[in-house]
């Protein structure tokens, strides 16, 4: 199984809409997709645990002032606990995958936004599409004249 051409089909694809590109696959465990908005330079990994261990992760990073590595539990509360999802077969990948992409298109991950509250940096998320009570409690206290950037 061609792990990079799965996750470039299936997560880069939605990616692209947004105007990520695919840049490298380093030591056969980390997925690279990369961006440039201004001067700040965002990317998305998708993570494998190691060669041997068959659990992947996603993360963003973003060059902006303040801003670095962020998982998805640092974004979503629920999901704080679960770092890895793990994959024993091809057919588990693939669902992990695309589980995966289900975060970006129905969590609107693929929307996040960098904003200053109570004077520290956060990386929170930005759904225009959800009305979750978790996402609106997230967003009560976001002060919107704040925004860096949106992606």
């Amino acid at each position: 199984m061609n792990k990079t051409r799965i996750i470039k089909k299936i997560i880069g694809t939605v990616l692209a809409e947004k105007g990520f590109k695919y840049i490298r696959c380093e030591k056969r465990i980390v997925w690279t997709f990369g961006r440039k908005v201004g001067d700040v330079e965002q990317e998305v990994y998708i993570q494998q645990h190691t060669i041997f261990d068959n659990e992947y992760k996603l993360m963003f990073w973003s060059s902006a002032k303040g801003c670095g590595m962020s998982e998805i539990g640092n974004i979503l509360t629920e999901y704080k606990e679960k770092e890895y999802w793990g994959a024993e077969t091809d057919d588990e990948f693939v669902t992990v995958i695309i589980f995966l992409r289900h975060l970006f298109v129905n969590m609107g991950l693929i929307c996040w936004k960098i904003c200053l509250q109570k004077s520290r940096i956060h990386l929170k998320l930005l759904n225009e599409n959800s009305t979750s009570k978790n996402i609106e409690k997230n967003w009560q206290n976001i002060m919107t004249e704040n925004t860096i950037f949106f992606l």
